[in-house]
C-alpha cells in the first residue's frame, strides 16, 4: 500500500478511536461524575420572589445552570485537546481548539488554509456537541462522520491555491492541559456578564420582541423560536454563548427534528466575530462568513425536513 494511503488510513483509524473514547461510555462517563460534583458544591436554584431574591437568583439561576453544564464537559473537552496531541501534524489541527488561534498562529497562512480552518469545529462548539449529543443518544461514530463532513466541505470549498507550511506557528507549542486552561478562561467572561443579562431580559419578557424581525429566515429549518435565534445570535459573539443562552432561558421540549438542526446549524455556522477580525483580508471575511452561513442553513434545512417528513 503507498505509504500515504497508509498514513491517512492510521490517522482516520487512531480518530475513531479517540472518538470512541470522547464520546462514548469514558468520556461521559467522566463528565457525569464531575457535573455531579459541581451539582454538589454549587447552590441550588431559588424562587424569586423579593428583590433580594430576585437579585440572588440572578446568579443561582441564571449563571450557576451555566457553570455546571459548562465545566461539566471538562474531563471530554481536556481527552479532546489530549487527543489532538497525538495527531496534531500541522496548524490545521489548532482550529479544533480555537479558530482565532489557529488563524492568527502563523503569518504565512493562504486562503485556502483558512477556509478549511473556518469549516473545522471549534473548541468552543464542544459543549453544544456534547450537550446534543447526550440528549439525542448518538453514536460516537455519528459525531465522527458529522466531523468528516465539516472537514469535507472545507476542502470542498477551499480552492485550488497551493498549500503553505506553518513555519511560525508558535501556538503548535500547546498542550492538553493549557489549551484546556485556554478554554476556561475564554468562557468565564462570557459567562458572568452575558448569562445575567440574559436571564434579567427573559424575566422581564423583552427577548420575544427582539427576535420578531428574523424569525421568518430561521422557521423553515425549525429555529424560529425567540430563544433558539437568541442562542444563535450570541454565538456570533462567541460560541461559548450558545449554550450559555439556552441554559439560561430554559428551553420549552424540542422536537429531534429542532435538536438535529439546531446542533448541525451551530457546528456548521460561521466563526464567532474575534476569528473572522483575525482574518486580514476582508474580501475573505465575507466569503467566509457567507459559505458557512450557507453550509449551515442548507444541511440544517435537508436533515430538518428529512426528520419531519420521515
Amino acid at each position: 500500500m503507498n505509504s500515504k494511503w497508509a498514513r491517512r488510513l492510521l490517522l482516520i483509524s487512531l480518530s475513531i478511536f479517540l472518538f470512541w473514547i470522547i464520546f462514548g461510555t469514558v468520556g461521559t462517563f467522566l463528565s457525569n461524575q464531575f457535573k455531579a460534583i459541581l451539582e454538589l458544591v454549587l447552590p441550588a436554584q431559588i424562587e424569586p420572589t423579593s428583590f433580594l431574591t430576585f437579585v440572588l437568583s440572578i446568579f443561582t439561576n441564571g449563571i450557576i445552570p451555566v457553570i455546571i453544564i459548562l465545566l461539566g464537559f471538562l474531563p471530554q473537552i481536556f481527552l479532546i485537546f489530549l487527543s489532538l496531541e497525538l495527531i496534531k501534524t500541522s496548524h490545521l489541527f489548532l482550529a479544533f481548539g480555537c479558530t482565532t488561534m489557529a488563524i492568527g498562529a502563523g503569518d504565512n497562512q493562504n486562503g485556502r488554509d483558512i477556509i478549511l480552518m473556518s469549516f473545522i469545529p471549534c473548541g468552543a462548539k464542544l459543549p453544544i456537541i456534547l450537550t446534543f449529543t447526550a440528549m439525542l443518544n448518538l453514536h460516537f461514530l455519528i459525531i465522527f462522520f458529522i466531523y468528516a463532513y465539516c472537514i469535507g466541505l472545507g476542502h470542498a470549498f477551499r480552492g485550488k491555491a497551493p498549500k503553505k507550511n506553518c513555519d511560525s506557528c508558535n501556538a503548535c507549542k500547546d498542550n492538553a492541559f493549557t489549551n484546556t486552561l485556554q478554554f476556561l478562561k475564554r468562557i468565564t467572561g462570557p459567562i458572568l456578564i452575558f448569562a445575567p443579562i440574559l436571564y434579567i431580559l427573559n424575566q422581564l419578557g423583552v427577548l420575544y420582541h427582539i427576535t420578531n424581525v428574523i424569525s421568518p429566515l430561521f422557521a423553515p429549518i425549525g429555529l424560529g423560536h425567540p430563544y433558539l435565534i437568541i442562542a444563535i445570535l450570541f454565538g456570533f459573539l462567541g460560541k461559548e454563548l450558545t449554550l450559555a443562552t439556552l441554559v439560561t432561558l430554559t428551553l420549552p421540549p424540542l422536537s429531534t427534528a429542532t435538536q438535529v438542526s439546531l446542533l448541525l446549524f451551530i457546528i456548521l455556522s460561521p466563526p464567532c466575530i474575534n476569528a473572522l477580525f483575525a482574518i486580514k483580508d476582508r474580501s475573505l471575511r465575507g466569503k467566509i462568513f457567507f459559505l458557512t452561513f450557507i453550509a449551515a442553513y442548507i444541511t440544517s434545512f435537508v436533515i430538518y425536513w428529512l426528520f419531519v417528513l420521515l
